[in-house]
């Protein structure tokens, strides 16, 4: 490397390998090497290398009696240091404390010691409906919990109107069906608001709270002069 010129730069173009380690960065005088560290005649640098550590993550069981060990641990390198914390995220999850945690400690130039020890009890999330009534009016929100991974239909019997049917919940308002409450079992047909529903669509995929928006369509008058309402899966004129 000339003198004067980038040492960082004229280093790029070398990686050492130590088994066991990752290469970290270049050290001179025990200082890590920049793009304004400059070369000179007689100088030394050092490898500085992350050491492996391994990180066991534990999730709480359905029904919140236990925590299961995930089947593949989370490896990750960091420098030599003391009272090392990884950190761990779990979607749908959220970190908690344990008797048998191992959440910080130092981490040693012995990959084999560096083992952690991470619990998440799952989230409980917040579904809030809005029914958005088709007659203008807005009706009051309710809500209802559950715990994420938790197989949970969307609510699809308890909310009506005289004349419309509830066919699903969107994400956002004036959206589109995301969730659909599947009224529609009679071959596209039913009477009233008392057809028969399949199981409604399921929130076990929701991660994070969240605000359903009802959508409907409305009914036609029985042709035959009864007072009936029909519900048809096609909302044509």
């Amino acid at each position: 490397v000339k003198p004067g010129s980038s040492l960082s730069e004229g280093l790029k173009s070398y990686t050492p390998s130590k088994p066991g380690y990752q290469f970290g960065r270049w050290l001179l005088d025990g200082k890590e090497v920049t793009s304004s560290t400059k070369a000179a005649d007689g100088i030394t640098v050092k490898a500085d290398y992350k050491v492996g550590y391994t990180v066991e993550v534990y999730l709480e069981s359905l029904d919140g009696k236990s925590y299961e060990k995930k089947a593949e641990n989370v490896n990750g390198y960091d420098y030599i240091q003391k009272n090392y914390a990884p950190s761990y995220t779990e979607v749908g999850f959220v970190q908690t404390t344990n008797a048998g945690e191992i959440v910080k400690k130092d981490l040693s130039a012995t990959p084999s010691e560096n083992i952690y020890k991470i619990y998440f009890n799952r989230k409980t999330i917040e579904i809030t409906y809005r029914p958005e009534y088709p007659d203008g009016s807005e009706g009051s929100d309710f809500t209802d919990t559950l715990k994420y991974g938790q197989t949970k239909y969307v609510e699809a019997t308890n909310v009506k109107r005289d004349g419309y049917v509830l066919v699903g919940w969107a994400t956002e308002k004036g959206g589109e069906v995301k969730y659909a409450t599947n009224f529609f079992k009679l071959e596209g047909v039913v009477r009233n608001h008392d057809g028969e529903y399949g199981n409604p669509d399921a929130l076990s995929s929701v991660t994070e709270d969240v605000v359903l928006y009802g959508k409907w369509i409305k009914a036609r008058t029985d042709m035959l002069g009864g007072n009936d309402y029909i519900y048809r899966l096609a909302d044509d004129d």
